[in-house]
């Protein structure tokens, strides 16, 4: 399976990216833009996602990289399986 076919089966594909394209020719530019799971304004130097709701049926905009993968992290351990805890 080639690099695309797999971003694009995780929901980065061609809409993601021209959407993420628009939004960092926008920075590139001088606008600047807020974080919306911290609230702070996202520098220029720092690096960030466009991110998906949690249906990932569509965008909430853009966030720090270190906000929004901690906001996955959290997800996942929210619905992963607790341990089986073993009686000795």
């Amino acid at each position: 399976m080639s690099k695309l076919a797999k971003t694009a089966a995780r929901g980065y594909g061609s809409r993601h990216q021209a959407l993420r394209a628009a939004y960092q020719w926008r920075m590139d530019h001088g606008e600047l833009f807020v974080c919306h799971r911290c609230g702070r304004v996202i520098k220029p130097t720092q690096y960030w996602d466009l991110d998906h709701t949690d249906d990932r049926g569509g965008y909430r905009g853009p966030a720090h990289r270190s906000c929004n993968r901690r906001a996955g992290l959290m997800k996942a351990k929210r619905s992963a399986k607790p341990l089986r805890r073993w009686k000795l």
